[in-house]
């Protein structure tokens, strides 16, 4: 798993609540077992042409470069099912930051598991990010894992919250297991001294 420390990014938003894992990759897609080849399956009837309506195109359409790899949400993103072949798509087409109101649970833990950084805020402060989005496009953000911080050019910066745990894991680069096994002589003389 790649470290996560300070990420700048541009960043795009979806403004629906309860964004389900079969919306994010449908599920004729879960038959493919490579990781990194279902980015360009990631909200796939969504971004298909013939599924958009006369209104604004979907945003993940617009994306125009790379440097898009943060992507705001509401409420309970990620419900649904517990397939990880949703986090895996949007890791895989390029998105590392997920900033929403909340999250499913399981999408939350295998989200981090692949080394994307899922973030809550509260309901204003999302509204007031989507709204700087709207008046500008290409709005660009810095989310600093260490000081726990989203910062803009010449907008406010908003705290967040990550489990202890699962910062540690990011900011080291490790996964769950990676983690504990760093402690395996700590946890074999705990087991010896309990026998």
């Amino acid at each position: 798993m790649e470290k996560v420390i300070i990420h700048r990014g541009v960043i795009i938003s979806i403004e629906k609540d309860n964004i389900n894992t079969d919306i994010i990759l449908p599920k004729q897609f879960l038959k493919v077992t490579s990781k990194c080849k279902l980015g360009c399956y990631l909200f796939s009837e969504w971004r298909c042409p013939s599924n958009q309506s006369n209104s604004e195109p979907f945003p993940l359409m617009l994306r125009t470069s790379n440097k898009v790899s943060v992507l705001l949400v509401r409420k309970n993103f990620g419900c649904g099912s517990s397939r990880e072949h949703a986090p895996w798509s949007i890791k895989q087409y390029g998105l590392n930051i997920l900033i929403g109101i909340s999250f499913a649970d399981i999408f939350y833990v295998n989200a981090i598991k692949n080394g994307i950084l899922p973030l809550t805020l509260k309901e204003t402060d999302v509204a007031y990010i989507a709204q700087l989005l709207a008046n500008a496009p290409r709005f660009q953000i810095t989310v600093n894992l260490m000081d726990r911080k989203i910062t803009s050019n010449s907008y406010k910066a908003w705290p967040f919250c990550v489990p202890s745990f699962y910062r540690l894991a990011l900011l080291r680069g490790l996964s769950e297991t990676e983690l504990i096994l760093k402690h395996i002589k700590d946890i074999i003389s705990f087991d010896r001294s309990n026998e």
